[in-house]
């Protein structure tokens, strides 16, 4: 809905206008995906998402490995709220 709003306002200046850079916002995206990456990482290493079998040779299973990843999945947007509470509150 709201985009749409946009869209239909008289001072929307299209899809082609050129972009403006803004450091701080810039800033605050770069903020935001390296918490996101750092706290995908942080999950899926607390679920065992990157571990492999180092005596064998041998990659774990991929229905091993696809469960860690979705418990990743599952644990790091918790994370993430941990992580925005802790520095927001």
């Amino acid at each position: 809905m709201q985009i749409t709003a946009i869209i239909l306002m008289p001072s929307f200046p299209g899809w082609l206008a050129p972009m403006h850079f803004n450091p701080t916002r810039f800033e605050e995206f770069l903020s935001f995906a390296i918490t996101v990456c750092g706290t995908w990482v942080g999950a899926s290493l607390l679920v065992g998402g990157y571990k492999s079998n180092a005596t064998s040779g041998e990659s774990l299973s991929c229905s091993t490995t696809s469960k860690s990843m979705c418990c990743s999945w599952g644990l790091s947007p918790e994370a993430l709220a941990c992580v925005w509470l802790h520095l927001n509150g």
